[in-house]
């Protein structure tokens, strides 16, 4: 809905007025498209600094990660990004994922 009146208002040329309210989400993810070197990357770094990457509970004794950010691979191949993805799991906890599912499986 919000998507669709922004593209309203660019198509009218009325993009000094404020249509949207705000809106409470549930939402687990989300999007960030734009053309190349509009500073989508770079906007998205500073956001994610503000938090922090691993969170240790002492109580419960385990570290969360609060948000991975991880790099489609040039390829497209789904193993590709299944290993980006434990790859960096392993740079910010200390563990060995990608060694343990990247092993070929026989059987």
């Amino acid at each position: 809905k919000h998507l669709q009146n922004g593209y309203q208002r660019v198509m009218s040329g009325d993009l000094q007025s404020y249509k949207f309210r705000n809106v409470s989400t549930t939402a687990l993810c989300l999007s960030l498209i734009g053309c190349s070197g509009s500073g989508k990357s770079s906007t998205l770094e500073r956001i994610l600094a503000t938090y922090p990457q691993v969170i240790y509970h002492e109580k419960h004794n385990f570290f969360q990660l609060s948000y991975l950010k991880i790099e489609c691979p040039n390829n497209g191949s789904q193993q590709s990004l299944c290993l980006n993805f434990f790859r960096e799991v392993d740079k910010r906890l200390s563990t060995n994922y990608e060694n343990t599912h990247s092993r070929k499986r026989h059987g």
